[in-house]
């Protein structure tokens, strides 16, 4: 797939995933509906698609992790969407490739992922919003329903649990009762790597899902390809100081097994940003939603730090 072609939601999905980010800072789900709210109002004038929440958003505390799902005015279809890492030290550890641990969802011998997603990614579906779980409301949307689209998406962790998500949801959706089977999707967005290969492997088998890359955001290549990162310097020279940091890293993901990406991947056309720039303000300037927007094409959101690519 190119980057051309994989357009049909993918504005409205990235833009969806940069919401996300919304008054990251707070814990507050009652104030962080109504920014997310807010920001979905502007959608209409910035990329003619109208979308409302239609569920959450949901919080799981020990983590930090949020989630919520909006829908499509016009066609109904849904997308629940992942909030990628927020600024505290309990996010920050979800992304740390401490352990693998099986994937309960996947019916395939061998494939584990990132203990710390699978921490996130359960504490969320069991948070309630409304008096319903994530799991009961989409079952609710799902019975009866005649070709119902769901769509799951985040960047950077959200991108990484995204693909965990949607395992998650394909086993849910044995127990709903649609009129005509739905269609599930994962696009996302700058992620870390889910698990090893054999959950790659039943991802590719089994789900639909694509991953969207910059190959100047170091990001994406946690776990599966940190040494390539190193040796190459993405996005320029590492210094001294960072390249032992992302050698520890690697120790620790080497340590806790095999690491691959999902193989649907769509590489982006990247944009080099001024040798000038300090390695961290490149580092962080290839890895911004906002630069992920700009980089395929679409309007960037207000929502967190501007793309220097537009500077």
């Amino acid at each position: 797939m190119t980057q051309a072609e994989a357009t049909g939601r993918t504005e409205a999905l990235l833009t969806l995933a940069a919401i996300a980010y919304v008054d990251d800072s707070s814990q507050d789900a009652g104030k962080i509906g109504e920014a997310i709210e807010a920001e979905l109002q502007k959608l209409p004038a910035a990329i003619s698609e109208d979308w409302s929440l239609a569920f959450g958003p949901v919080i799981f505390p020990d983590t930090d992790s949020l989630l919520f799902v909006a829908e499509n005015a016009a066609t109904q279809e849904l997308a629940v969407v992942l909030r990628g890492t927020a600024p505290d030290d309990k996010s920050r550890a979800v992304d740390y490739p401490a352990k693998q641990i099986d994937c309960t969802y996947c019916g395939m011998d061998g494939a584990k992922v990132s203990a710390g997603y699978m921490w996130a990614m359960t504490g969320m579906v069991g948070v309630e919003s409304r008096g319903q779980s994530l799991g009961d409301f989409l079952k609710a949307r799902a019975d009866g329903s005649n070709a119902l689209r769901i769509y799951v998406t985040g960047h950077s962790q959200g991108a990484g649990v995204a693909p965990l998500l949607l395992a998650w949801i394909i086993d849910q959706s044995a127990q709903w009762s649609p009129s005509t089977p739905p269609s599930i999707q994962c696009q996302a967005f700058a992620p870390l790597s889910t698990g090893n290969p054999a959950f790659a492997t039943w991802i590719a088998q089994h789900a639909d899902c694509i991953l969207f890359i910059n190959p100047l955001d170091i990001i994406p290549f946690m776990y599966a390809d940190i040494q390539k990162a190193i040796d190459d310097g993405i996005p320029t020279t590492i210094p001294a100081n960072d390249r032992k940091m992302f050698e520890t890293i690697k120790e620790a993901a080497d340590a806790a097994g095999q690491w691959e990406q999902v193989p649907n991947t769509v590489t982006l056309e990247s944009r080099a940003l001024p040798s000038s720039m300090s390695f961290e303000n490149q580092k962080d300037g290839q890895h911004n939603v906002n630069s992920y927007l700009v980089l395929m094409g679409y309007p960037q959101t207000d929502v967190g730090a501007p793309s220097p690519f537009a500077s």
